[in-house]
């Protein structure tokens, strides 16, 4: 694998002990990867940018994932160009306290199984189901829309 190019910028207030209400964006120029049991694939122009968004009791959070022209053989045969990739996602009215519990305890699972993916799989479920309840009782809001411009900044 071959990485060019990389950056990352971010500005942000801490809130509670994990959670941050500001942006950060990370980018790749070019990513190339290459092996012997499968075709070279190379991805250019890779964002993930990220806006938090602390509202008293409640986050918001924006999700911006992309990036520019995808070229492999395979798309090649079969006659397709994938020019850009990208999606947009925005989480809203996420409760503060119950986010902070579960950042939390997924961050105490994840180096309690150390080393056992399957551990780690069943840690992250687990925590998941627990703490998703809780916020789906604060009536959450998920958002999906388009990308409209090329690698767009807020």
């Amino acid at each position: 694998m071959l990485l060019s190019d990389l950056s990352i910028d971010g500005k942000g207030s801490r809130i509670t002990e994990d959670l941050y209400d500001g942006k950060v964006g990370m980018g790749i120029g070019k990513m190339s990867v290459a092996s012997s049991r499968s075709p070279a694939v190379d991805v250019s122009d890779i964002r993930y940018d990220v806006l938090s968004v602390s509202k008293g009791e409640f986050f918001d959070y924006a999700i911006r994932m992309g990036s520019g022209e995808v070229k492999t053989s395979a798309l090649d045969a079969l006659k397709l160009q994938l020019k850009e990739v990208h999606y947009d996602m925005t989480l809203r009215h996420l409760h503060t306290p119950t986010l902070q519990k579960l950042s939390q305890s997924l961050r105490e699972s994840y180096s309690s199984v150390l080393g056992s993916p399957v551990g780690a799989e069943m840690a992250l479920v687990g925590q998941l189901a627990e703490q998703g309840k809780e916020l789906l009782k604060h009536d959450p809001e998920f958002a999906h829309r388009p990308h409209r411009h090329r690698h767009g900044r807020w």
